[in-house]
């Protein structure tokens, strides 16, 4: 599920980012494994640890049952470590939540796409289709 949606950013980002799949970021106080991290490169920079906050560009998990887990929880401890964007491609009801804009104790920026194209806060040249990240999942 999560293997197509990864495979389309790393052809998006070839170059750009690193695209981890299920591999653990170091966080203030938590060490979670989202589904998809989008970091930033040399790959090197992660040999003998995980990527911190300011090294990740975004993180995404893929819901089809566990939306609430998403969209509570996480959200608040990735917008609280400064993650600079987390979606969740929320399968159950075919849309993706972008949270953008993280701040103390929430993100600023919050919006729910079902189609069209969307673009990250940090490669804003590279167009994402919404309708595909849904299709792969």
């Amino acid at each position: 599920m999560t293997d197509s949606v990864a495979e389309y950013f790393r052809e998006k980002f070839q170059d750009l980012a690193k695209v981890y799949e299920a591999h653990p970021a170091t966080l203030p106080n938590s060490e979670p494994e989202p589904d998809i991290a989008v970091v930033k490169i040399p790959a090197s920079l992660y040999d003998s640890r995980h990527p911190y906050p300011e090294e990740i560009y975004l993180l995404i998990e893929v819901s089809d049952t566990n939306i609430e887990k998403d969209l509570e929880k996480k959200q608040f401890v990735y917008a609280r470590a400064g993650i600079l964007e987390y979606w969740i491609v929320n399968l159950e009801a075919q849309q993706l939540i972008v949270f953008q804009e993280p701040s103390t104790d929430n993100y600023q920026v919050q919006k729910t796409y079902s189609q069209g194209t969307i673009f990250t806060v940090v490669f804003p040249g590279i167009e994402i289709l919404v309708e595909k990240l849904l299709m792969l999942s």
